[in-house]
């Protein structure tokens, strides 16, 4: 991924058809659908501008087929409710691709466009277990990181352990806790939860985080507060703010939602 915009790709999609037998492209959106996202980053408590973001959704027939943010654009095509491929712009001109495969109505892999990249999925139950990261160096797929999930009832992501391969191997574990009111992205398709990330939220829950731990070590059951997120919400329960901050009570993110 060569910017923001494809780790965030922040999209809402309604799964239904629309009833226009015309031609006519319509623009409606579907309700509690985010029409704007920005995104802000903050080192040491100071607001970092180049993670500065704002990203506008542009919908066609009640599906989101764009994502604007300055001279950046992502368009995503379709085979009925799956993604099939994701292209992204700079200046209106075409800068890579993503490519999307299926196991049944699993996601498998997702591939750019140049072979250098790939994410692969593994479910247990039908639920998303694991993501895994690869490079290609030319002769075989080198991983590069991955992450394992564990849920709790309500389907959202308790515990995440994290891989990452640079030459070394590390590991780490994170737990969190929830609220019970809407995610942002609850509404999102669901091969694009799977595939997609956010820095300081939780795409692929259906709630919303309110604190998050680490560990010394991954067999460890001690927890360590890591940071803490507060939230304000509007009259459907949905966020319109959200702000990480640190033990120390450092801002270290914040995320801002209108929906339409």
């Amino acid at each position: 991924m060569k910017n923001i915009i494809k780790i965030l790709v922040i999209v809402f999609l309604n799964f239904s058809c629309s009833n226009n037998d015309t031609d006519e492209i319509s623009t409606v959106a579907p309700p509690n659908s985010i029409k704007k996202f920005t995104e802000k980053e903050y080192i040491n408590g100071v607001l970092n501008i180049n993670n500065n973001r704002e990203y506008f959704f542009n919908y066609e027939n009640s599906v989101l087929k764009y994502i604007i943010d300055g001279n950046n654009k992502t368009e995503i095509t379709y085979d009925g409710i799956k993604v099939s491929k994701i292209t992204y712009y700079v200046n209106n001109v075409v800068n890579s691709e993503n490519f999307f495969t299926y196991e049944g109505n699993l996601l498998k892999t997702v591939v750019s466009d140049d072979n250098e990249n790939k994410s692969e999925f593994a479910y247990s139950n039908g639920k998303l277990f694991e993501k895994a990261n690869f490079t290609f160096d030319g002769t075989i797929w080198l991983p590069v990181s991955s992450e394992t999930f564990g849920y709790d009832t309500n389907n959202n992501i308790v515990t995440i352990i994290k891989t990452t391969t640079y030459g070394s191997t590390n590991t780490s574990k994170n737990t969190y806790t929830f609220d019970t009111k809407n995610s942002p992205f609850k509404n999102m398709n669901p091969y694009l939860r799977i595939f997609v990330g956010s820095v300081g939220l939780d795409v692929k829950s259906i709630n919303n985080r309110l604190n998050s731990f680490k560990y010394d070590t991954v067999s460890s059951n001690t927890s360590i507060p890591n940071s803490s997120f507060q939230i304000i919400y509007n009259t459907n329960d949905y966020p319109v703010d959200i702000k990480q901050y640190s033990t120390i009570n450092l801002i270290l993110t914040e995320n801002t939602f209108e929906y339409n």
